[in-house]
């Protein structure tokens, strides 16, 4: 294997892989180090089906199955079905706003894999920020100042962030009931510190709404700046892989009613989120 990095924090391309066949021990090894190292791993021309995605998937470890079971593939299903198109799933649209997958779960989730299906022909692109990065070049008070912070994360709360959104179902709550996670957490792969945002991040524990959304929106605005952004033009043959440890991501709006976006996607169960020491 190969490893050609994309930008300048965030984003590594493989080459020299198939990952339709067995992966070895060793090959397995540097791409857990890749990944933790740049946050994305991009492999290419990789003709996969649900099968080989499943298969490749549990490589990284246990998979996980999404909240909503009607998204869910009927013959996989730890695969879900990112089908935007028209109204079907409008409620994704939260996936246009920065986030990482999981957070809303007391153990978050590690690995994300997705592959395109159908592509629009504009639009829709998945960008990423490395949040180790952002975190490292944050100024030492500001460090300090938010080292000991918790962030209430919700998947209601995200929901309510897109007009129209139906909410989350009683039973879907209760499965996902909000839970308080580090705003800086230590990335158990790298060791290094990493700041734990997103959409689905309600408030900061012990103070004031308002004043914790000002800080969260601050600290996401921060580690989004072009240096720490890789964006992911799709083509078909494309399988993105990411480490929900240490990254977030969002989609690029496009006009579903006109175009089809079709993805398929995995994610791997993580570890208990550390307090960064």
């Amino acid at each position: 294997m190969h490893c050609r990095p994309l930008g300048q924090y965030t984003g590594v391309e493989i080459t020299d892989i198939d990952v339709t066949k067995p992966v070895s021990s060793q090959d397995m090894a540097t791409l857990r180090e890749a990944l933790a190292q740049y946050g994305v791993i991009v492999i290419r021309g990789q003709m996969i089906d649900d099968a080989s995605q499943v298969a490749f998937s549990r490589c990284f470890g246990t998979l996980e199955r999404f909240v909503r079971k009607t998204l869910t593939n009927e013959a996989f299903p730890e695969i879900m079905e990112i089908a935007d198109v028209g109204d079907k799933t409008k409620w994704l649209s939260t996936a246009q706003l920065w986030h990482t997958d999981g957070s809303y779960k007391p153990v978050p989730s590690y690995v994300t894999t997705l592959r395109a299906l159908e592509l629009p022909p504009t639009g829709g692109e998945t960008w990423f920020c490395n949040t180790s990065a952002g975190y490292d070049a944050l100024p030492e008070d500001r460090k300090r100042a938010i080292a000991d912070l918790k962030v209430v994360h919700d998947l209601a709360y995200s929901h309510s962030l897109v007009p129209n959104l139906p909410p989350l179902s009683a039973e879907e709550r209760a499965r996902v009931p909000a839970v308080e996670q580090p705003l800086v957490r230590t990335h158990s792969g790298t060791g290094r510190k990493v700041l734990y945002l997103g959409c689905h991040a309600r408030e900061v524990v012990g103070m004031g709404i308002e004043e914790g959304r000002a800080l969260i929106q601050k600290l996401e605005a921060w580690t989004t700046q072009p240096q720490f952004v890789y964006q992911h033009r799709w083509v078909p043959g494309d399988y993105v892989i990411w480490d929900n440890r240490g990254t977030m991501h969002k989609v690029s709006p496009y006009d579903a009613s006109v175009y089809r976006r079709v993805m398929h996607r995995t994610e791997v169960s993580g570890d208990a989120v550390q307090l960064a020491a």
